[in-house]
């Protein structure tokens, strides 16, 4: 997560969540939330849902917020066994 100007924003709440949030046929639903470190990343680990063969993981909706007043989103694509980076910014 960064700010306007591009730098890390520390303490940000960052949410993962699929669209639409209904639970089809026993698939897993995943609702995180973690805050930023002081670089501005939130890091999720899915390697225990993951099954080996299985052809893609999820593409999850990306909410950021800071108070009241500071929000982003975004769309991140989580591919088996590869490490995913998507940058938000955080704005008014």
């Amino acid at each position: 997560v960064v700010d306007t100007s591009g730098a890390p924003f520390p303490g940000a709440m960052v949410r993962l969540y699929p669209t639409p949030t209904i639970l089809q046929h026993g698939a897993i639903t995943i609702d995180d939330t973690l805050y930023t470190d002081l670089d501005g990343y939130a890091i999720f680990d899915y390697t225990d849902m993951y099954n080996l063969g299985q052809a893609g993981f999820a593409v999850l909706d990306i909410e950021v917020k800071s108070g009241d007043t500071l929000y982003g989103e975004g769309i991140i694509k989580i591919e088996d066994e590869v490490t995913t980076e998507e940058k938000v910014i955080i704005q008014p």
